[in-house]
């Protein structure tokens, strides 16, 4: 079917090439042919109004001005939606919206040239699938809204490095998550999601994965593909075990898993050789793998709220530690290797079952660390 092009729409096409000859010949022969330009001449008012800037320009200089804006802010004086005619800003690259949005305009997909977009702190309870065609965004901020899901299209946004979605209502990923290939730094915290799709495990880019406060159960066995990830906070969760794939994580430094509801850690978790710091706190744990000792770059190690009866004597093999945190559990000793860690600087024993005598003697070989009975 042959598609019939009117003369208005070849003046508009004029109108918004950006070129200032074609504005000038668009505008001649709307005005030899008598051309009623009113509706766009009303859509670029509503959308200067809504910037908040230029407002007083004539109608050719607006015409003229959509070209050069590559750059927005919002503010919270903007009106509280983003208007359809958003789409003439056809050489956006960067846009802001810092105000209390209930939706996002199916037309901002014509934004094809942005590549950051801003819109936290809003009320936004759904993103339009339009978005995937946002196809150069590196960018993509959405915390502290009430989304409850994300469209699969965001698997189009695959250049996406930064995505921040903490704080909002999401229950599940889509699948398509998965083919963000570029991502790198991705927030989930403060959500509501149950599980994490496999193809989470493709993100071999990702360095920081957060996604604590959540009421995740189980981890799949894919998160032990991500073998960029240096920080995972899976704090404040439902997870009752950890898979031994975690031990695939070589290039992990910090791993948070406090305040779930573990009674044991996988061996292989010995194998995250680069960690420095771990949250195992307020769990069901009451033995830890010896493997633990061949974390040989761990200087914090939180273990409070635990139902622990013993330390494994290879501990004294974490020659780099300088902060344990063993209050709240079952200890009545500690084995005697602890003193060989010659660089323990707060050891925290508060609220456990010791003697006065086995007090006396950790102090005695520690003499260099702050110890809180």
């Amino acid at each position: 079917m042959q598609v019939v092009i009117t003369e208005k729409e070849n003046v508009i096409r004029l109108l918004l090439s950006g070129q200032k000859e074609n504005i000038t010949l668009g505008l001649q022969i709307a005005k030899s042919l008598k051309i009623d330009l009113s509706d766009l001449e009303n859509d670029l008012s509503i959308l200067f109004d809504w910037i908040g800037k230029y407002i007083a320009y004539s109608f050719e200089r607006k015409l003229w001005k959509l070209h050069q804006i590559t750059t927005l802010y919002g503010s919270d004086k903007r009106a509280p939606q983003v208007p359809s005619q958003i789409q003439y800003l056809v050489n956006l690259s960067t846009l802001a919206l810092h105000t209390q949005l209930s939706s996002l305009p199916a037309e901002i997909g014509k934004l094809t040239q942005l590549e950051q977009l801003y819109c936290s702190f809003s009320q936004l309870d759904s993103i339009p699938p339009e978005i995937g065609k946002l196809t150069r965004l590196s960018v993509l901020h959405l915390r502290e809204n009430k989304l409850t899901s994300i469209p699969a299209t965001i698997g189009n946004l695959r250049k996406v490095e930064t995505l921040l979605l903490e704080k909002n209502k999401l229950t599940s990923l889509p699948a398509e998550i998965g083919n963000m290939a570029q991502l790198k730094e991705l927030t989930l915290q403060r959500n509501q999601l149950t599980t994490l799709p496999i193809e989470i495990g493709d993100l071999t880019k990702l360095e920081d994965l957060q996604l604590w406060q959540n009421k995740i159960t189980h981890l799949p066995n894919e998160i032990g593909n991500l073998s960029s990830l240096r920080s995972l906070q899976l704090s404040q969760n439902l997870l009752t075990r950890v898979p031994a794939q975690l031990g695939k994580l070589l290039q992990l430094s910090y791993l948070s898993l406090e305040d779930n509801l573990l009674t044991s850690l996988p061996a292989e978790i010995g194998n995250l050789t680069q960690l420095s710091r771990i949250h195992l706190g307020k769990n069901q744990l009451t033995t830890l793998p010896i493997e633990i000792s061949n974390l040989a770059h761990l200087s914090h190690i939180s273990l409070e709220y635990n139902q622990l009866t013993s330390l494994p004597s290879e501990i004294s093999k974490l020659t780099q530690l300088k902060y344990m945190n063993l209050s709240q559990n079952q200890l009545t000793h500690l084995p005697d290797q602890i003193g060989n860690l010659s660089n323990l600087q707060e050891l925290i024993l508060i609220n456990n079952p010791m003697s006065d005598s086995e007090k006396e003697r950790i102090t005695s070989m520690l003499p260099h660390c702050q110890i809180r009975f």
